[in-house]
């Protein structure tokens, strides 16, 4: 279908609500079903504390890694060789500062807590996941331990079509973390409190089992606080078209704001891996903590052949209900942002609604 065929097209379905999902169902056009965008990918992985070389290939033998479900924090479990948290024990077995600590003198930042000397009637110096010799993060890290773990899935795409753009997003892995799908690197990430995303699509498997290998390090002293180790937050396998809003491609500001009324500018990225010219229409739908519409926007976008474009809306609102300080102290005031952007690409594919969310909110400048 060329350029002017597939405007036409939407500016049909618009009209007869179909793509907007409004009207008749009866008498509309049927609607593609829309593909979800994401799913958890938490489930049924493999996993082994310590290095292995060769544990990035697909073939590697793992029959005797362990099989877990994400989310996963390897420190907090016994330590290899220490004595298990099961047998018994009188605490305070792993209390290694018992006496209150002293105030700091003049010059000293802090008192570090102390361990007492590994002799009979002392604590252990090593139980359970706490080892007070060999812990890197000492009392920052909670006296816990380190090193490095492999995780690795196999998986099945054969529903996954061969335009389709396939990621990965975890959204915590502590610390530094390398990923191979199918024996082919496919990236690496340096932070671990931050979430982001693997593309998986150039090495992926439609006909076969996908093997995804995943190396994280956690090593040394990196931080003041117990940080855990591994992958400790949800995963979510993500699939969209080629022509998609990416990963945090919506922006949300308020230019201007009185009690009187709003502007909301709203900033949409626009990717496409397609090999030809895309035309699309962005629809940007804010809604009030109700549900109610409270606005709507919507901006035509031409965006070139594997090229990326943005598209900029405009809301109006009147009236609009701000939030502030004084109101975030009222009971269940975070249950629901203030406002709520929903952000879709309409074009007529089987993906005729690319989503994303967005929560904002329209502050009070209030002084306190």
């Amino acid at each position: 279908m060329d350029k002017m065929s597939r405007r036409a097209a939407l500016r049909a379905a618009v009209a007869t609500g179909a793509a907007l999902g409004f009207g008749n169902s009866a008498k509309a056009v049927p609607e593609k079903p829309v593909i979800p965008r994401e799913r958890l990918f938490d489930a049924s992985w493999l996993f082994h504390r310590g290095d292995v070389a060769g544990a990035e290939q697909a073939a590697f033998d793992d029959t005797g890694w362990r099989k877990l479900d994400l989310p996963h924090d390897w420190s907090i479990e016994d330590a290899p060789g220490a004595r298990k948290t099961a047998d018994p024990w009188v605490a305070p077995a792993a209390l290694w500062n018992p006496v209150h600590r002293r105030a700091p003198k003049p010059g000293e930042f802090i008192v570090m807590p102390q361990v007492p000397p590994e002799q009979i009637g002392n604590p252990p110096h090593a139980v359970g996941p706490f080892d007070a010799n060999r812990s890197p993060g000492k009392s920052f890290a909670g006296w816990t331990l380190g090193g490095t773990g492999w995780y690795r899935k196999r998986f099945f795409a054969t529903d996954i079509g061969a335009e389709e753009v396939v990621e990965i997003r975890f959204d915590g892995v502590y610390k530094d973390c390398e990923f191979w799908l199918n024996g082919q690197k496919v990236g690496e990430h340096d932070h671990g409190h931050a979430g982001f995303v693997i593309d998986l699509t150039p090495h992926l498997y439609r006909d076969r089992a996908n093997v995804l290998a995943v190396r994280v390090r956690n090593e040394g002293l990196n931080s003041r606080w117990y940080s855990g180790s591994g992958i400790y937050r949800h995963v979510w396998l993500t699939r969209t078209g080629p022509v998609r809003i990416p990963l945090w491609g919506v922006f949300v500001s308020t230019p201007a704001l009185s009690a009187e009324s709003a502007i909301v500018r709203t900033l949409v990225e626009v990717e496409t891996r397609a090999k030809q010219p895309s035309s699309v229409d962005v629809l940007v739908t804010l809604k009030d903590d109700r549900g109610q519409v409270v606005g709507a926007g919507q901006h035509s976008l031409e965006v070139r052949p594997q090229a990326t474009a943005m598209a900029e809306l405009i809301i109006h609102l009147a009236s609009p209900r701000r939030w502030s300080r004084r109101r975030c102290t009222a009971p269940r005031s975070y249950s629901k942002p203030m406002a709520r952007s929903r952000t879709e690409l309409l074009f007529p594919s089987v993906y005729a609604r690319s989503r994303s969310m967005c929560a904002t909110g329209l502050p009070s400048m209030e002084s306190r």
